[in-house]
């Protein structure tokens, strides 16, 4: 097993401890995270994410600092819902996505309770890991996943690791995928993934480069190399002031 298998593993004994049950739903129609992206041509999505399997603690949850990211340019506010790995909370989801920008539940999605507890909570986006439903560790198949999905509300992300989940990711309505460059195997970062994959793929939708972006620089490649949008969580977090170390990449 890998990080991912444990965290799967992890994920379904969540799910059926009632984690993600309750709470009333919010029926105010979120905004759009694609639209978001799609409206600047370098764009930023901010994650506020506590804790991490590399880094350990980084931030704790702050809706002051999910606030003044947003004011300083984010597109969309990723937010870990996971509670034990990341220390995230659907508390938090809920609180960050009354924003006014647009939140992304960030989780091992493994079950359709999950995607409802994401509407209730107040997202407009959901990421969907193409490697978990490769390997057959979650409840529906990719596919099927991206439509329950949309059935809910949301828009769908889907990330992948390599051209052929790329191309299955393509298979399906999601509105954006996200190219992990980090390998959930080794955990070491490439950035030359995301060029290797889109320099092979027909890009025919949004895309997110994930992992790997600590300087202007880094993020510099990944536009370069076709990316829409870039996600930030590790080096947000750990900056003394993260709405500076976000307007230092736009």
């Amino acid at each position: 097993m890998d990080l991912l298998d444990e965290l799967a593993a992890q994920a379904r004994a969540t799910v059926e401890s009632g984690y993600y049950e309750g709470a009333e739903p919010q029926l105010a129609q979120p905004p759009s995270l694609a639209k978001a992206i799609a409206s600047k041509p370098r764009a930023v999505l901010a994650e506020l994410k506590p804790a991490s399997p590399t880094s350990g603690p980084l931030r704790p949850f702050d809706l002051g600092t999910a606030r003044r990211l947003g004011e300083a340019g984010a597109r969309g506010l990723s937010v870990l819902t996971e509670p034990h790995t990341f220390q995230g909370s659907l508390v938090n989801l809920r609180a960050a996505s009354q924003l006014g920008v647009p939140a992304m539940m960030k989780d091992i999605v493994v079950a359709d309770r999950q995607l409802a507890a994401a509407r209730r909570c107040g997202s407009r986006a959901v990421l969907l890991i193409a490697t978990l439903h490769a390997r057959g560790l979650a409840e529906l198949g990719l596919r099927a996943m991206v439509d329950a999905a949309h059935h809910h509300g949301l828009e769908a992300m889907v990330e992948v690791a390599n051209i052929e989940e790329f191309r299955a990711a393509q298979g399906t309505g999601c509105e954006l995928i996200g190219i992990n460059n980090r390998d959930l195997r080794t955990m070491k970062v490439d950035l030359n993934r995301t060029a290797d994959i889109l320099g092979r793929a027909r890009k025919d939708r949004l895309v997110v480069g994930l992992s790997g972006v600590h300087t202007r620089q880094d993020a510099d490649r990944l536009f370069e190399s076709g990316c829409d949008a870039v996600l930030v969580g590790t080096n947000l977090m750990k900056a003394a002031d993260p709405a500076s170390a976000l307007g230092a990449l736009l």
